[in-house]
């Protein structure tokens, strides 16, 4: 069966994209992918198939008994291993926050983040974010790859109730449940508002790849690392795509739920649904 071919791959506006992001057509080509079908089921088409081709991979590596019991070596967080720490602080530096939001405890062991203001509102509230990945200790360390829903690494994924909710009940949200204070996993049109509100750059922090969202208010801006994707032990796409969870489900595609995904190599980004059991990254915020 021969591939399928996108006009996207070949396209002149996204060449002069490439070159450079601030021209005239440039900026043309990224504002007309907010609503192109042709764009997203391209990029889409490039995830699905990266991952089914790796799927077929690892069938035939287990059917030739190539690799021996336990051979799999969990992932690092970041080029060095992850460290974690405690903090005598559960709700961060100045604990942000609506008067009306109790400060929870945490777990008292994964490391709190600083509250970063990109001078974002969303819904009519100040949207902080995490100056860090939930489960890392720096901006460029990728942190924890959780399934939806779930608080721990290499678990199945939270299938929330058809028709109970459209975000993650709170002993559901990693986020709450690991760092406490006011700190919770973005909604769907808070990972929209990160493009939406913010200029962008493809950045790097030593040879780590990623995107970088700068206030257009203030002098403040957030990393967001291209850590890839897991499913169960094996770790995919490091350095050149990026996943972050959201706290909704999609209810038109049950039991989906929304993702905020970019791609290094294509400079593509959009907010979409998957598969709520494969391992994403989590940038926690808080609200005033």
């Amino acid at each position: 069966m021969s591939q399928q071919s996108y006009p996207c791959e070949t396209c002149k506006f996204r060449a002069h994209y490439d070159k450079n992001p601030k021209s005239f057509l440039g900026r043309f080509w990224r504002w007309h992918i907010n609503f192109c079908p042709g764009w997203k089921n391209y990029f889409t088409h490039q995830t699905e198939e990266k991952k089914a081709k790796r799927f077929l991979l690892l069938f035939a590596a287990l059917v030739v008994l190539l690799l021996p019991v336990g051979s799999c070596k969990k992932h690092q967080y970041s080029p060095e291993t992850n460290t974690s720490g405690g903090t005598d602080n559960p709700g961060g530096s100045d604990n942000p926050g609506g008067p009306d939001t109790p400060l929870r405890p945490g777990d008292g062991v994964t490391p709190v983040p600083d509250a970063v203001d990109l001078g974002m509102i969303v819904n009519g509230k100040n949207v902080k974010w995490a100056s860090f990945n939930l489960g890392a200790s720096s901006p460029e360390q990728f942190g924890l790859f959780l399934a939806w829903g779930d608080l721990e690494e290499n678990k199945p994924g939270y299938q929330i109730p058809l028709g109970a909710s459209v975000t993650l009940p709170d002993d559901h949200d990693a986020a709450i449940v690991k760092l406490g204070g006011k700190w919770r996993m973005p909604l769907k049109e808070e990972l929209e508002a990160l493009y939406e509100q913010c200029d962008i750059e493809w950045d790097m922090i030593g040879t780590v790849k990623g995107m970088r969202f700068s206030s257009k208010k203030n002098s403040n801006s957030i990393f967001l690392p291209a850590g890839g994707w897991m499913n169960g032990v094996n770790h995919y796409d490091i350095n050149t795509y990026g996943a972050y969870w959201s706290s909704n489900v999609d209810p038109e595609d049950y039991p989906h739920a929304f993702y905020f995904a970019f791609n290094v190599g294509n400079h593509g980004y959009m907010v979409t649904s998957g598969n709520y059991s494969d391992g994403h990254m989590i940038r926690p915020v808080q609200t005033d």
